[in-house]
């Protein structure tokens, strides 16, 4: 792709946003020239953010590497487990290690249901105050990519693997540090 066709798709997608902006100004009450004064600089942080958009496509994210908490679950099934083979063990010597050590396995298993998806954690269990509390640690993550706006945010986490990197890395703190729960990869 030459130079003068990435300038000549940059200056179209810029000024589809400028047109969009100036539509969504009318709604918003921001001043679409305000927005491109400081060339993409500080103050994309004029327009709002939808938190439920931004929380959906965090979720789309996680959802997309499989990530898991549990909440008491491990701790309950290495227990099971354990007793398990333990009481196997007492019983029947070294085949009832085998045997208890199997059925503790399937017993916990069976128990395992305490494993949601992050997004569902995100999206339907956290609180609003909580839920703004990741947006806003989200948004950190992401102000070394210069993106404050939304329109930029959701393809910038769709397509940057660095950026999807650090959203990733923030909702595992959040949900490690702030909320305690475990998250499995």
């Amino acid at each position: 792709m030459s130079i003068f066709t990435i300038n000549s798709v940059s200056h179209f997608v810029i000024s589809i946003y400028r047109q969009c902006h100036r539509i969504a100004s009318f709604w918003w009450k921001v001043s679409p020239t305000t927005v491109f004064d400081n060339k993409f600089g500080d103050n994309f942080s004029k327009m709002a953010i939808n938190t439920s958009q931004l929380l959906d496509a965090v979720g789309t994210l996680t959802d997309k590497q499989s990530m898991r908490v549990t909440l008491k679950g491990s701790t309950k099934g290495a227990i099971v487990a354990g007793s398990g083979t333990f009481l196997g063990g007492m019983l029947a010597g070294p085949i009832g290690l085998l045997i208890g050590g199997t059925l503790g396995g399937l017993a916990a298993y069976a128990m395992s249901n305490d494993f949601k998806p992050v997004s569902h954690i995100i999206k339907h269990e956290l609180t609003v105050q909580e839920q703004e509390r990741l947006k806003e640690r989200i948004l950190g993550a992401l102000a070394e990519f210069g993106s404050r706006d939304l329109v930029v945010i959701l393809p910038l986490l769709m397509g940057n693997a660095s950026a999807q990197q650090a959203v990733l890395s923030t909702v595992i703190s959040f949900l490690t540090k702030d909320m305690r729960m475990q998250i499995i990869d």
